[in-house]
């Protein structure tokens, strides 16, 4: 490959970089979702609220259920405080059917705030997960590896930790105990 292919080349992926770069919006209070219905979701409506995101895959093992379960259990435990948990469906795996309205109603029913169905990884990204995954990367960098990947949001709008779906459930009950009860989120 001559200089000139090659100074192109990194020319016009310098060029996407910036340009992925600079579509980041400056504070998650800035992004727009719709939830399952189709309605927008203003994150801006939790401003001093801590959020507790989650790419939510469709349940298909007992584990996976155990999940959903622990999370309405924070839900529930966190509802007189400033706390919301944001369950983002997503097919992460791609092998499992798309959603029905059924479902998200099930999980709203439960406790949770639910978006539409969106992309957290690839081309077709939520801005949402373009934020969050610019904020913190993971173990595989900026991708989300598999469905539970769960962002925290302190009430400034600073995400402050990611987990992954082993992560541990004292270590994010814990955390997001000191965050709601905080008035400064130094915590």
């Amino acid at each position: 490959m001559n200089v000139y292919k090659m100074s192109s080349l990194f020319f016009f992926g310098f060029m996407a970089s910036v340009y992925c770069l600079t579509n980041v919006p400056k504070s998650i209070y800035d992004i727009v979702i719709n939830d399952y219905k189709g309605e927008a979701i203003q994150m801006s409506q939790y401003r001093d609220n801590v959020i507790l995101i989650v790419n939510y895959g469709r349940p298909c093992c007992r584990w996976t259920r155990g999940r959903v379960d622990f999370l309405e259990i924070l839900a529930n435990d966190y509802k007189k405080y400033p706390f919301t948990v944001l369950m983002v469906p997503s097919n992460v795996l791609n092998w499992l059917q798309n959603w029905q309205p059924k479902e998200a109603e099930a999980l709203a029913g439960r406790g949770f705030r639910v978006t539409e169905e969106v992309r957290v990884k690839g081309s077709e990204k939520h801005v949402l997960y373009t934020f969050l995954t610019e904020a913190l990367s993971g173990t595989f960098g900026k991708s989300i590896k598999y469905n539970y990947t769960m962002f925290l949001v302190d009430k400034k709008g600073n995400v402050v930790e990611r987990y992954s779906m082993k992560s541990n459930h004292p270590a994010i009950t814990d955390r997001i105990d000191r965050l709601v009860k905080s008035n400064d989120n130094k915590t």
